[in-house]
């Protein structure tokens, strides 16, 4: 039986965003993800994990696409090369699935992050799976994809929630300097079998 997913919901599709080269060509377009991208986005995903180490297990003990989509997905962009028609990077939206696949995990995080913004569970929207290709450092990609996947989040009044690695220093700073909010810290045993890892919850306050 296929786990059970978030209500189905209608997101308007965020218009492609496009960032320019010096000669004013554009590099890329963020547009929705597609079937026939998750198997050129996992090539990236295992390209850039060695220099981001994310995710922090790699290889993944399971099939790279259940990494890719998510239970509870509402939305999911990618970043299109537009010289080469390249997909090179990408970020996703969830809601909360009910029930959850792992009652004590979701519970501990879905109350931390619910608190925070003080809301109901189902308001929440989960931003992850957030990578590039290493090629694209500095051209602001990284930026246009995260943009895009808090504006889906913020439709019909969802709330931004994401968590992050403690180690994972370049992400927390990138997430604090857009004004995320720490609001608890998750001892996750689940990642890395035998390893406890200290993963930091945050929300995106309304005024952000």
């Amino acid at each position: 039986m296929a786990a059970p997913t978030a209500p189905a919901m209608q997101f308007p599709s965020a218009p492609p965003t496009r960032r320019s080269s010096p000669g004013n060509t554009p590099i890329f377009t963020i547009r929705p993800r597609r079937p026939e991208d998750l198997a050129p986005l996992a090539v990236v995903l295992a390209e850039q994990q060695p220099r981001s180490l994310y995710p922090i297990s790699w290889p993944l003990p399971f099939p790279v696409d259940d990494f890719l989509q998510r239970d509870g997905e509402l939305a999911a962009f990618v970043a299109e090369d537009n010289r080469t028609g390249e997909t090179v990077g990408h970020v996703s939206v969830c809601g909360c699935i009910e029930p959850p696949k792992d009652p004590k995990e979701a519970a501990e995080l879905d109350a931390v992050w619910a608190a925070g913004h003080g809301c109901a569970v189902s308001e929440l929207r989960i931003i992850g799976v957030l990578f590039t290709d290493p090629a694209y450092a500095g051209t602001g990609m990284g930026s246009a994809l995260f943009n895009a996947a808090i504006e889906v989040a913020r439709k019909d009044g969802g709330r931004p929630v994401l968590d992050c690695l403690r180690t994972n220093t370049g992400p927390l700073a990138f997430y604090q300097r857009r004004g995320w909010k720490m609001v608890g810290t998750w001892h996750n045993t689940i990642w890395v079998p035998g390893e406890e890892l200290l993963v930091d919850l945050f929300i995106l306050p309304d005024d952000k």
